[in-house]
């Protein structure tokens, strides 16, 4: 005998967990690839905000009786857990996924309630984003000098920094989305949004020197659209090229600067130099103009800490 459970059918005894059924709905998701695998961990490991004792009364206790006993030690031990360690934007992300977990479970009748929406997310203070200074940015670009793999890395730092793009976004970059009239790429940004975003002469210069000299020696005879290769001619990943970057940020002596922190300071250095907000954030691909409002911020901490270095009253 058959008992039907969401959409699918198990046999008596082979009901699967409620995170098991959830997978392939987390894989449904609109999250970029790269951050799939955290919302499984916080799926399969969600002891660490509810206890365990809930999940095995799930689809068996009231309403009520899912609150009273769901609720209350939730919010125990996510302060807990954030003694432990967690910052507070991991907290927000798991409590977020229990949300959308119980929701599931609601929607395809193996639970009752959302319990979990009872549980506050913590305020979060929002931090300002890492910048460089332009003569900084300048160090950190000049520092990939020589042949072979720094072909690559220069034309990569300087297409980061150029366009503002995400480094999983330059790492699936292909060679077709690249219009060389117009100077633009066609780029895959969040939820499967598409934008074009331009680059200037320096950085189509240093392109160009990559392509010609250097991406056709690794690449082979293999059939590889990605701009971006390594020493194998196999498609640049988004983790590798963070070590490059990476690599060049330590040898400069360079703190706290990622592939994102060229992101940050394209935007910033935009704004300074007296771009439309709106059009900035077209650039970066923000589907809300307040994500893009904190490089205002940014802007103005800039010029106080000038005003503040160099007036005799400051």
């Amino acid at each position: 005998q058959e008992k039907k459970v969401g959409r699918r059918h198990y046999q008596r005894g082979e009901r699967p967990s409620p995170v098991t059924h959830a997978h392939p709905h987390i894989h449904r998701t609109r999250a970029p690839a790269q951050a799939i695998p955290r919302l499984e961990g916080d799926a399969m490991h969600p002891a660490g905000l509810l206890p365990q004792r809930a999940f095995q009364r799930i689809g068996k206790a009231c309403p009520r009786r899912h609150q009273t006993s769901v609720g209350a030690p939730a919010s125990n031990e996510a302060r807990a857990t954030a003694k432990r360690g967690y910052a507070k934007s991991s907290l927000a992300r798991k409590i977020s996924c229990l949300r959308s977990f119980f929701s599931f479970l609601v929607q395809t009748e193996v639970g009752i309630t959302n319990v979990a929406a009872a549980i506050d997310l913590p305020r979060q203070r929002r931090a300002l984003p890492t910048v460089l200074y332009e003569d900084d940015v300048d160090k950190l670009l000049d520092l990939a000098q020589g042949e072979n793999l720094a072909l690559r890395d220069r034309a990569l730092l300087e297409l980061l920094y150029a366009t503002g793009c995400r480094a999983s976004e330059i790492a699936a970059l292909k060679l077709s989305d690249i219009d060389w009239g117009a100077y633009t790429l066609r780029v895959m940004g969040k939820g499967a949004k598409e934008r074009i975003v331009p680059f200037g002469k320096v950085a189509a210069e240093h392109l160009r020197t990559y392509l010609n000299n250097l991406r056709a020696k690794l690449v082979g005879d293999r059939s590889v659209r990605h701009v971006f290769v390594n020493y194998r001619g196999t498609p640049l990943s988004r983790r590798s090229l963070g070590r490059i970057v990476d690599k060049y940020v330590q040898r400069g002596e360079f703190t706290g600067v990622t592939p994102h922190a060229l992101r940050h300071s394209f935007a910033t250095h935009l704004l300074d130099n007296g771009a439309d907000l709106r059009a900035v954030q077209e650039l970066l691909g923000h589907t809300s103009i307040s994500t893009t409002q904190v490089y205002t911020h940014v802007s103005k901490e800039r010029i106080k800490a000038v005003y503040n270095k160099a007036h005799p009253r400051a």
